[in-house]
């Protein structure tokens, strides 16, 4: 299983300061997932957790904080891997040409 191990302060997260880089306009745009890649993400969660009762029972999931971290890093990971399909899709379509088959690898 991946470890996260705690930094000292004195060392540099470059991901986290790219992060606080980016302007909100920038931010905001890169948060908004399509229909499509909820579902995805949706069910990709409910494979994590397993499948939760209805809203009519009451839920309590308990876990540590670096299950937590893991859970939220695998969950972005995935948010961008599904917006890089996403593109590429549009981009297959977009430049695909008429009556051509395909490419299989």
């Amino acid at each position: 299983m991946n470890q996260i191990t705690n930094r000292s302060p004195t060392e540099k997260n470059l991901l986290w300061e790219y992060v606080n880089s980016l302007d909100i306009e920038t931010v905001a745009q890169l948060s908004q997932p399509s229909k499509e890649a909820l579902e995805v993400m949706g069910t990709n969660l409910v494979e994590i957790l397993g499948n939760l009762p209805d809203e009519n029972f009451a839920v309590t999931i308990a876990t540590t904080k670096q299950h937590l971290n893991i859970l939220l890093a695998k969950a972005m990971v995935n948010g961008y891997f599904l917006r890089q399909i996403e593109e590429r899709m549009r981009l297959e379509k977009q430049f695909s040409v008429p009556g051509a088959a395909p490419e299989k690898k």
